[in-house]
This record gives structure tokens, C-alpha cells and sequence, in this order.
């Protein structure tokens, strides 16, 4: 990104997180949660970055499997022991996925910011924000 441009009527909130976004580097995300993970602030985004999925660095967690759901862009989700080693990663999902039986819903992304995720690539730092 080499320019931001603020056009009026921009809230307090945005602005906060573009600053913290140049003097820090740091995305900052609205999300909206539906399971309590407390642990859960912010993730480092994989190199190996898709267009469906972005994936943090992962840490081996047993997560029990949910109930399948659709699984639709601007989920946050953390893949379950369905999906073997790569349990406990946490995505934030770039398009729908269809149903999954190996994803868990734990939130997602406030409707007002679901275009930030087009603009997030690897290596980014990525802060969840409590809804």
C-alpha cells in the first residue's frame, strides 16, 4: 500500500486502525465471536498465503469437532482434529468454503471490514479485535 486517503466521515475506530497499521505494522480486525477464545489475539500470517484461506503459523492444538457448517468468507475458524496435523490452526476465510466437517466456527469478521482481507498477504501481523 503506498497512499491512504481519509475522506470525511471516517469514525474514530478506522482511524485508530490505520495508524496502529503504519506506526506498527499491525492489521487490526473487528471480529465477532461466537466461542469464548480468550487465548486468541492476534495471529502471524503464513508465507504460503491462498486465495480461499489466510493461515496463521501453525500450533498443534486438539480442538473437538463441531457440528459441519457452511463455511462462508470473513469466518474466522480453527480446524479441528478431523484435519489431523493441522489441528488448532486458525483461518480466516477469503471465500466460501461450502460445508466443513474439519473447520469450527469461532467467529467472524465484522461485515464493515470483510474487504481488509484481500489486502492482508504473508507475514502480516493480524490483531483480533473483541466484538
Amino acid at each position: 500500500m503506498d497512499e491512504i486517503i481519509l475522506a470525511e466521515d471516517v469514525d474514530n475506530y478506522s482511524k485508530n486502525c490505520i495508524v496502529k497499521f503504519i506506526n506498527d505494522g499491525i492489521i487490526s480486525l473487528p471480529i465477532i465471536w461466537e466461542n469464548d477464545y480468550d487465548y486468541l489475539s492476534k495471529i502471524k500470517v503464513r508465507n504460503d498465503i491462498s486465495d480461499y484461506i489466510i493461515r496463521n503459523e501453525r500450533e498443534k492444538k486438539d480442538v473437538s469437532p463441531d457440528q459441519p457448517r457452511q463455511i462462508k468468507r470473513g469466518y474466522l475458524v480453527i480446524l479441528n482434529n478431523l484435519s489431523g496435523r493441522y489441528a488448532g490452526e486458525i483461518e480466516i476465510v477469503r471465500k466460501d468454503l461450502g460445508i466443513c466437517e474439519d473447520r469450527n466456527l469461532i467467529g467472524r469478521v465484522d461485515e464493515s471490514y470483510i474487504g481488509i482481507l484481500d489486502l492482508i498477504k504473508g507475514g502480516d501481523i493480524v490483531e483480533f479485535d473483541r466484538r
